[in-house]
């Protein structure tokens, strides 16, 4: 309907409608327009925001990183240290038992007492063949190596040898005892000064046996200038520097290169703690332990640096320890195996890398005093980020000669640059999450103000429109002719002058329009009275035109409207309909034989069988004539035939009698048909043949049911002309 043609009321409506979006529009675009601005500024502020983010973050990384690798280095630092730490103070508990013993003469006299035990004792085995000497394992897990060249001719071990194990004797139980109770170690010993290198040892071994094997002509050489020729010169040398402070034990701790063990426990280093004489002129031995380096690289190569990282430990002249083959060849490290008068040395060194820069690096590590950072490339042009952490400094016996340098010992860390990357990836990722987030929540929450703002802005404007809008209100009320309401008055200015008048008026129409609406209703209920019984009669007409009065079923009309609707809404979906056609055998005798009324009694409940069985949606069940059926089904031939036969077989089962029939019972022919329809197709083709069938079930002794084919056009006109 065009604007022209609409009605008073509506163009009223739309007035309002207009009036009071006018009034809204006009409360609320100044608050959206500052709105949008408002997010719009942010959104650039936000983005300019996040740029700046990027910028300083990818500046910084480095530095974020690097502090990352001090305190993962730091902690594994630490750890390492405590368990250094924790041997060197077993260390330096048995060397100031030992110095205790050489300055104290007293102590030298607990000997004499205690060697009458039977728990301590010398009970020296002496191998003549061999030429050397050890006590004959026991309880004590002590064994007490002398040398071939520090006995006689007869075997006896010379009277100096003698000295130092009496002097040293006490000592074997506190030896046992931090031993067997203390941190996981090598050898735990004490080898005496170089006049008498004895080696009071635990746990306990043949090792005189052992050196045999794996040093031919130590025995006949002094133990000192065999395995650790000039370490003693050294010691001494300290004497005769004037800021030498004999006091410091940490100070003077010594540490011998890496050798493989000659007990077979692995690659060793040796901590030494030089002894003095109680005149402290000249070195007096040692106090030792012998340490499985495995115990700190374990430590330290389980340690996780990133996600790909590892570390390793570094002496000052680039010594490696801690690298699998896998790592060196990574690092293109060549393993070196060199000898130092006896003792092997095994070794991947830094500085030999075949990797330049790495080289360099390693040439330059002495200069780290704390910890640095660096990177090198792998030499498959992958980068690598590593940093140096310093961890202890240490007195290094250089393996040979009377040279001890002051050392330190350094963590090692390597990172791909890779994994560096991904990790500034991951952290702009997460902030850039955050951002967006936080602008979201901004932007939310400006879009609650807003909206808060605008309720509030459309609040106030309808609250000052009231007047108006009630008595617009009002009007349509008139103008749908309730002329009992009244207009609130919620003005104090002319609307609500006019809005008094307004009710005035409309209670005088009220008046005389009540009168009206009575005479109105009668009239209305009347009418109403009226329609109902029409309504009533079309019902029963519609039902009339549908349904066969006596069976209840479809009649023949309705049956041939659902048969064409059926047609054509199953030729639009390519599916199959079928048709049976139903006839009571020998009903004309039946009726002859028991009269009509017995007869409409069998023709209802033939209908009712076959509306138990044709019971889905779109099934159709209806009366076809006299005695006929028809039942339309929207399924295949196979499924429609079963249901045939099931009908079939129903009405045999109600068991009617009828005398007139070779069967005794009523029964029923059946003929089946089915075709997939086509909308330019004639549906008579499908009763055609369905009755064809249904003259075949008669023709073949009834009580049965027959099934036609749709034949091509020549078989059907052949068909047509067979009697029935």
């Amino acid at each position: 309907m065009s604007a022209d043609e609409a009605t008073p009321r509506e163009t009223e409506s739309l007035n309002k409608s207009l009036f009071t979006l006018k009034i809204v529009l006009l409360s609320t675009v100044p608050i959206i327009l500052f709105s949008i601005i408002s997010i719009t500024l942010l959104i650039y502020k936000m983005h300019a925001l996040n740029n700046s983010v990027e910028n300083t973050t990818g500046s910084s990384l480095n530095i974020i990183y690097t502090k990352m690798l001090e305190v993962k280095s730091t902690d594994i630092s630490e750890k390492v240290l405590f368990k250094i730490n924790t041997v060197l103070d077993e260390l330096n508990i048995l060397r100031a038992a030992a110095q205790q013993l050489i300055d104290k003469k007293a102590s030298r006299d607990i000997d004499s007492e205690i060697k009458t035990n039977p728990w301590i004792n010398h009970g020296f085995v002496y191998n003549s063949e061999k030429n050397w000497s050890n006590l004959a394992k026991s309880e004590t897990n002590i064994s007490l190596s002398v040398w071939g060249y520090l006995h006689d001719a007869v075997g006896s071990i010379n009277r100096a040898t003698q000295e130092y194990v009496a002097l040293m004797s006490p000592i074997q139980m506190l030896m046992q005892v931090i031993g067997e109770n203390g941190v996981d170690k090598g050898w735990y010993y004490l080898c005496g000064p170089k006049e008498t290198p004895v080696m009071i040892m635990t746990p306990w071994a043949q090792m005189p046996e052992i050196f045999d094997r794996l040093y031919p002509g130590h025995n006949a050489e002094n133990w000192w200038d065999h395995f650790f020729p000039g370490v003693v010169e050294a010691w001494n040398g300290w004497l005769a520097t004037p800021d030498f402070a004999i006091g410091n034990f940490r100070s003077q701790v010594t540490v011998t290169p890496l050798y493989e063990d000659a007990g077979g426990t692995g690659l060793m280093v040796t901590f030494f703690a030089p002894l003095w004489n109680a005149a402290r002129t000249a070195n007096f031995g040692t106090a030792a332990v012998d340490y499985n380096i495995k115990n700190i690289l374990d430590i330290v190569s389980e340690e996780k640096i990133g996600e790909t990282g590892f570390a390793f430990l570094v002496q000052s002249d680039g010594n490696v320890l801690g690298v699998t083959d896998a790592i060196a060849e990574k690092l293109q490290l060549s393993r070196s195996t060199g000898e130092a008068t006896g003792v092997a040395i095994s070794r991947y060194t830094l500085r030999d890398s075949r990797l330049p820069e790495l080289a360099d690096i390693a040439k330059n590590i002495g200069g780290v005093q704390n910890f640095a950072t660096y990177q090198f490339d792998d030499g498959q042009e992958n980068g690598q980020f590593i940093s140096i952490k310093r961890m202890l400094g240490h007195n290094a016996w250089a393996g040979n000669g009377p040279t001890i340098t002051k050392e330190a010992l350094y963590l090692v860390a390597i990172v791909p640059e890779e994994e560096v990357f991904q990790v500034k990836d991951h952290i702009l990722g997460r902030i850039n999450i955050l951002q967006r987030d936080t602008l979201y929540s901004l932007i939310a929450v400006s879009a609650v103000l807003a909206l808060l703002s605008i309720s509030v802005a459309v609040w106030y404007a309808l609250q000052n429109t009231r007047q108006i809008r009630k008595m617009s209100r009002g009007i349509s009320e008139v103008g749908q002719k309730r002329y009992g309401m009244s207009i609130d008055i919620v003005a104090k200015d002319d609307l609500g002058e006019l809005a008094r008048s307004f009710n005035q008026m409309t209670q005088d129409i009220s008046t005389a329009y009540r009168q009206l609406e009575n005479y109105a209703r009668e009239l209305e209920d009347k009418v109403k009275e009226r329609t109902l019984h029409l309504e009533k009669a079309n019902e029963e007409l519609q039902k009339i035109s549908t349904v066969d009065g006596l069976t209840q079923v479809y009649n023949r009309r309705h049956f041939d409207k659902r048969l064409e609707d059926i047609w054509r809404e199953y030729a639009r979906l390519q599916h199959p309909i079928s048709l049976i056609l139903i006839d009571i055998d020998y009903f004309k005798r039946y009726n002859d034989n028991y009269g009509h009324q017995s007869g409409d009694t069998c023709l209802c409940l033939v209908a009712g069988v076959l509306l138990e069985h044709a019971k889905r949606s779109s099934d159709v069940v209806a009366r076809y004539g006299g005695e006929e059926f028809a039942v339309i089904t929207c399924d295949t031939l196979a499924s429609t035939c079963k249901l045939a036969e099931s009908m079939r077989l129903a009405v045999q089962s109600l068991a009617i009698e009828h005398a007139a029939s070779e069967k005794g019972i009523v029964s029923i022919s059946l003929g089946v048909s089915s075709i997939l329809p086509r909308a330019d197709g004639d549906m008579g083709i499908l009763i055609k043949n369905a009755d064809m069938a249904l003259y075949e079930s008669k023709h073949n002794g009834r009580d049965r049911v027959s099934v036609r084919l749709i034949e091509p056009a020549g078989a059907a006109s052949a068909a047509k002309d067979a009697p029935r």
